[in-house]
């Protein structure tokens, strides 16, 4: 028959002849925690770890000393801890609730309130979730296809206060040649853009536009796609704040 786990009490109790063994740590979960941007928050006291009877135990844990600056903007980073000689990792994500864009993150699982232009012919973008291609949530932009390819990507934003704007979002990818893509905000007569670089695999960069003068209370954000064939990318979190 089966051995019951209950038998394990009598293993830990020992005896003359087989004495107690402390159960051993052999692995600590990693872990991820979210936050908003500006917030203060102390990492937890504990993490889930395995022990040599096979069973997982809350388990006391040192952090390394991290940044607290990095909280004050959106992204992500990672620190490490420490349970006996054995180390973990925690992704801290640090996310805007705050954005104007709509349908910021494509939770919707579509390109709801997105505009999507092409002169290449066929589809190069798409609203996906496959693996863990999301830098926040379940699903992402992505863009991909097999011969030279662009796209825009656009949501003009209205009814905004005048005022300092700044625009971001989250890229990850990799580019296999020339590579013309960008980050564009338009506001009446102005039009400011950054470059969006392709940095590899769960390689996530954030890009950032400042300085956005809204006078009409209008913006146009455009993600403009000029890629080579085979090239590809998941965006994220585009933010107007």
């Amino acid at each position: 028959g089966k051995t019951l786990p209950s038998l394990d009490v009598f293993k830990l109790m020992g005896d003359s002849t087989n004495p107690y063994v402390a159960p051993k740590v052999l692995s600590v979960m990693t872990m991820e925690k979210k936050v908003e941007q500006g917030t203060t928050r102390e990492l937890p006291e504990t993490v889930k770890a395995l022990y040599s009877t096979g069973a997982y135990q809350l388990t006391p844990v040192t952090w390394d000393a991290y940044d607290s600056t990095l909280l004050q903007s959106v992204g992500k980073f990672t620190v490490t801890g420490h349970v006996g000689d054995k180390t973990t990792t925690m992704t801290v994500i640090v996310k805007n609730s705050n954005t104007l864009v709509k349908n910021q993150g494509f939770e919707t699982g579509d390109l709801s309130n997105w505009e999507v232009t092409t002169t290449t012919g066929g589809t190069p973008v798409k609203v996906g979730k496959e693996g863990e291609n999301a830098f926040d949530g379940n699903y992402a932009l992505n863009y991909w296809m097999n011969k030279d390819f662009d796209a825009t990507v656009s949501q003009k934003l209205t009814g905004l206060e005048n005022g300092t704007y700044s625009l971001s979002l989250q890229v990850m990818g990799e580019s296999t040649g020339d590579s013309n893509s960008s980050l564009m905000a338009v506001t009446g007569d102005q039009s400011q853009a950054v470059d969006l670089v392709n940095q590899g695999y769960d390689n996530w960069n954030s890009y950032t536009i400042d300085g956005i003068n809204v006078t009409d209370g209008t913006c146009l954000v455009q993600i403009q796609i000029k890629e080579a064939a085979g090239s590809w990318a998941w965006i994220d979190e585009v933010i107007l704040e």
